[in-house]
This record gives C-alpha cells, structure tokens and sequence, in this order.
C-alpha cells in the first residue's frame, strides 16, 4: 500500500509527574531490560524483536519497541507493542494486530507496520493512512476538537482505508490505557484522554456507513454492536439510531422473495445438515418433493408434485445419492483445514482442502459443491454446474445465494452480505426449523417449521412433528 498522509490528529497529552524515583528523592537506578519487559507484562519469545531507542518527546525518553507474533488454534497474527517511556515510567503504551493468517509466525508486513516518530513536546503515530499526532504538555490530554467536526455523518473529508485507519489507532490508544471499549460501562474522565470516547464512536460510526455502502452488513452489524459503552452525545446517539435502521432495513429486502407458501404435510424429524444426511428425509427429484416415511418398514417414501401440489403414491425409498455414498470432512491438524472427499463403495474422489467447509449441494456420483464458511466467496467452481438431476441444494438465485442458515440468505459474490430470509404463512410468519432445501431448476424450496402465532394443526405441535411448507422463489421487485 502506498504512504499518504490524510490527517493529522493533535492530542495535547499530560504527562505523569516525571520526576525522580529514588526514594531517597536522587535519582533512581535504570531499570534493566527485564525489568522493563516485567512492568509492560511484555513476553518475549526466541524469535521477537525487541528495539529501544531514544525518543525526544521530553527529555530522557525512550521509545521500547516489540516485534512478534501471536498465535491461536490454526492462526496466528503478527502483533508489533509500542511503548514510550521517561525516568522509568510508561508514559504511552499501544499496540498494532496483523490480519489473521494460517499457520503460525505471521508478522506485519513493514510496508503495513505503523512508526513513532518524536519531537520535543509531540509524538506521532504514521500509519500508511493516517498520521496522528499528540501533543505532550504538563496538565492534561485532549484530543483536537476539529474531529467533532470532521467525523460526522455523511463525511467525505477521508477515504475508506483512512477511517478504517483511525479507528484502529484510537482502539489502540483506548486499549493502552487498559480499557475494554467493548466491555465498560466508563465514564468519560475513565479515558484519560478527554475526546478519545467521542473520536473512537465517531471513527466507528463513518466506517459503518462506508461498510454499509459495500454491501458488508456483517461487520456493519458488528461494528454497532462494538460501540464503546456508555452514553454518548445526542449528536452520536442519533447517528447510531439512524445506521441501526438503515442496516435492518437492507437486512430485511432479500434479493428472492417466498411466495405462494401453503403447508403440504408433516415429517417426523428434521432434515440434517447435507454432508451428514446420506439416506435424507427431505429430498427433490426434479419437480417433485419427496419424504421418506420413517414409521414404514422397509422405508417408503411419497412424493409431491410442486406444479400440482398432488401427492403421488407411496413407493419404496431410494437414496438419491445411491447406496454407500457419503461426504468425509478430514482434518488436516494445525493448517486448519478439513481435506472434503465423496466417499462411494468404488472410489474416492477429493474435492480438495476447506476452512470450515459447508456443502451446499451434492449431486448423484462425486458432484459436490463446497462453500468456505469464513468467506463464502470461496467456493467451488460454479461454473458449467449441472444439477438438474441432483437432490436439491441449499443453492438459490442461479447460484448467486446459499441458505447459511434456516433464516438467513447469503451472498457467494459479496464479503458479509446477508439478509433475513422470512417466509410469511397462512397465519402468521414461518419459522423454518432447518435450512430451506431448493429444486435443481432453483424455481421452488421447502423447509419444516413452525408458525408464529398460528393455530397448530391436528397433527402438528409437538417436539417431534414439524409442518412442511413448500414455496416458490421469486426475484424481488426493484
């Protein structure tokens, strides 16, 4: 990423009582680097970096600087700690997180890693984005007063990378302090720098907007639910209202629409999940939806015709993905990866290596399509995919949307975007107690579920019974 500087922030910070340590009133030993590392509750691994250099914000002070990585289950992120120090006490501690990586020893890349600069009286913070400066005085920290003005609703005074930017910096000025901007409730004077609440909100709340505008309602949703705590101006509580509805809004307007919803029955249990339902209750061939009958014996099963919405007669149940045919997840250790094969009585066929793998649709033989559940938009090749004769699919929109969940639709295209997937019944709305299952022609989905409100039926209403919704898939209106 190139370097450009898109603002510069002052804070006129107090410093503590620099003074002298020893206790006699003289001056105190130096501190060794151990001890340093101990009062930062810094641990230093065999392959971090560690810096200290001089640093000119006030005399005799020090700039302590470690390199590292930090690592959990099958990630790990590159971490750098920063700490500006004078007569042996901290006087600004911060720290900067890496994107996630697989494996471990990830680290920063310099051309991401942010720098400290000082001069007498100022430290800066340069981001490839952003450049903020504090201002070191002797009573107290205030943050410019410009950034009420400059971060408000609708703002075009940043781009997008530089918002995303400050927001960081000041989380991590708010975490230096040892506050939990998530955690609280804090009072104000709890921040130690008089602003940084509000600039913190502010920055959080121009780049949900910009979330907003990509498409990207997850992490909108989460930056929302991630607001410091605590109350707020009238000015932030109204902008926070207003982003919540525009973001429900946009949830609520699915690019498909349920329509023509009626009940054609009742099944005994719940579908699972594709990869794990070898021998499914619920299952399509071509237009005609098919439940297996699970108090027969041998299994029976009865089909209903969409077009029509008549039953056909019972026959005997046949697995559509044939006999001995299965999906195997096989975890690949600290990668955390999941090798995903179609395991047949002849064959093994690999379709390849998934993190958190979800399949969304199987079809007779070794078809397999499988979506990354941390980023759906890594996913099998599409492409040229016939599954005309396949057993329906959590697919839908010519395969531009998956069902991630019962109630949620999802795109393959766009990173985090995701609507509410609400089916309205005879009375009342319909809660889908499992993922809608689509037709191969993408035209008709069903789901097993129960009614908001509505008058249960004779056979309906207990723990092991569910009604049967069938519906079509219509493209919203513009």
């Amino acid at each position: 990423m190139s370097f450009r500087t898109w603002l510069v922030c002052l804070v006129c910070v107090s410093a503590p009582a620099w003074g002298s340590n020893g206790e006699d009133g003289g001056p105190a030993e130096p501190m060794g680097q151990e001890d340093v590392f101990l009062e930062l509750q810094w641990t230093v691994d065999g392959d971090d970096e560690t810096w200290m250099e001089a640093c000119a914000f006030a005399p005799g002070g020090e700039l302590w600087r470690l390199s590292g990585s930090n690592s959990g289950a099958a990630l790990s992120h590159g971490s750098e700690l920063f700490a500006l120090r004078r007569n042996d006490q901290a006087v600004l501690r911060f720290g900067q997180v890496g994107a996630p990586e697989f494996g471990g020893g990830a680290r920063i890349d310099e051309s991401e890693r942010w720098r400290v600069r000082c001069e007498q009286g100022r430290i800066d913070i340069v981001t490839p984005a952003v450049q903020v400066s504090l201002r070191v005085g002797a009573s107290e920290l205030k943050l410019d007063p410009r950034f009420s003005r400059l971060l408000r609703p609708g703002s075009r005074e940043f781009g997008g990378p530089a918002v995303q930017s400050l927001e960081e910096v000041f989380a991590a000025l708010a975490s230096g302090m040892g506050l939990d901007t998530e955690g609280g409730p804090f009072r104000e004077g709890d921040w130690q720098v008089s602003g940084l609440r509000e600039a913190l909100s502010r920055a959080q709340l121009l780049n949900v907007e910009r979330l907003l505008a990509s498409g990207n309602l997850d992490r909108a949703r989460s930056a929302l639910q991630s607001l410091p705590p605590g109350p707020a101006l009238p000015e932030l509580s109204s902008w926070t209202s207003a982003l919540n509805l525009r973001l429900e809004a946009l949830r609520s307007k699915p690019p498909l629409m349920p329509t023509g919803v009626r009940r054609v029955g009742t099944i005994m249990s719940l579908p699972g999940l594709l990869h794990e339902d070898d021998n499914p209750i619920l299952f399509w061939r071509r237009a005609q939806l098919c439940v297996r009958q699970e108090a027969s014996a041998p299994p029976r099963m009865r089909c209903i015709d969409a077009r029509t919405g008549r039953w056909e007669k019972e026959e005997p149940y046949q697995s559509p993905y044939g006999e001995g045919s299965g999906v195997r997840f096989e975890y690949q250790g600290a990668i955390g990866y999941y090798k995903t094969k179609v395991v047949t009585q002849r064959s093994e066929t690999d379709h390849g290596n998934w993190y958190e793998p979800v399949v969304v649709a199987r079809g007779k033989g070794d078809q397999l399509v499988v979506v990354s559940a941390q980023d759906p938009r890594q996913h099998s090749e599409l492409q040229g995919l016939d599954l005309s004769s396949g057993p329906g699919s959590l697919l839908a929109g010519r395969n531009r949307y998956y069902f991630s969940k019962p109630d949620e639709l999802r795109s393959l295209k766009v990173e985090g975007q995701a609507w509410r997937f609400v089916v309205p019944g005879p009375h009342g709305e319909v809660h889908c107690a499992a993922h809608p299952r689509v037709s191969p022609n993408g035209r008709w989905a069903a789901c097993p579920a129960r009614q908001k409100g509505g008058a249960p039926t004779s056979d309906a209403g207990t723990s092991s019974r569910f009604d049967l919704f069938l519906f079509e898939l219509a493209p919203r209106a513009p």
